[in-house]
């Protein structure tokens, strides 16, 4: 999904004790098993999660 439709997305989760966070990786979208890249998507969250707390 393109980046800008994520933004719009990510204005509906703004809500009272939620984390809304938007991170665009180049050249990717949601097939990540055809396109490759699990792994630093996956790197990303793992780092992104506990800093949130």
């Amino acid at each position: 999904m393109p980046p800008k439709v994520q933004m719009s997305n990510a204005t509906y989760y703004k809500a009272e004790g939620t984390i809304t966070d938007v991170k665009v990786f180049p050249d990717r979208s949601h097939l990540l098993d055809v396109q490759g890249g699990r792994q630093e998507i996956a790197d990303y969250a793992l780092d992104w999660a506990p800093a949130q707390t």
